[in-house]
């Protein structure tokens, strides 16, 4: 880069860094946040050195990242001020026009107030939270795998799987179970031979 340009206020000046190509300086360059701002910044003050307004915005920006937010709410304070001087400059001019009967000019200059108006309330409420952080309290979950059953303070009870209604032969409850180490196709079949085992012999009973 020659002289010439290095001192032009409006050019950016870049450095190479050991280990990178001058595409990837200028590629970290283009998506740097001052570099963007500083462009902004320039375009609209219609000049100003741009170099020294990256600086100044790393140097805010290192701040801020750092945990001082000073300049932050230096920030959001003025601002406020600004837009409520707006807000009533606008809400002076609506009333005017009002009083003189030109009611569509009033409420373009009321709407644009209360635009004013709101975006002066968001400034002060973002000001508030950086000064006072909202606490968020977490609540401990526990979740199980598969589906869940809540009961609030009701109990209902269920037969499970594997219980076996009461045998209508019998008439009492689980007098016919079959053998818990059988499989459950020699359950069916051993439930219905004790049934009728239990008939014969009530049959064949000497007294």
């Amino acid at each position: 880069m020659n002289d010439d340009k290095a001192k032009d206020p409006a050019s950016l000046v870049l450095f190479g860094q050991e280990g990178h190509t001058e595409a990837e300086v200028r590629a970290a360059a283009t998506i740097e946040p001052a570099v963007q701002a500083a462009y902004t910044v320039a375009k609209i003050e219609k000049g100003g050195d741009l170099n020294a307004l990256v600086d100044a915005l790393q140097t805010q920006s290192r701040r801020a990242t750092s945990g001082d937010t000073g300049r932050m709410e230096e920030m959001l304070v003025t601002q406020a001020h600004t837009l409520d001087l707006i807000f009533n400059n606008l809400t002076r001019r609506a009333v005017a026009n009002m009083q003189e009967g030109y009611v569509p000019v009033a409420e373009t200059y009321l709407r644009l107030a209360l635009k004013a108006q709101s975006q002066c309330r968001a400034s002060i409420e973002s000001l508030a939270q950086i000064k006072n952080p909202p606490v968020v309290y977490a609540r401990q979950a526990n979740f199980a795998s598969g589906p869940q059953q809540v009961n609030n303070g009701v109990t209902v009870s269920r037969p499970r799987k594997n219980e076996i209604p009461p045998s209508k032969l019998s008439g009492h409850e689980h007098e016919l179970l079959p053998d818990g180490r059988a499989s459950a196709t020699a359950s069916r079949v051993d439930s219905a031979m004790e049934a009728m085992g239990a008939i014969n012999r009530t049959t064949n009973r000497s007294g």
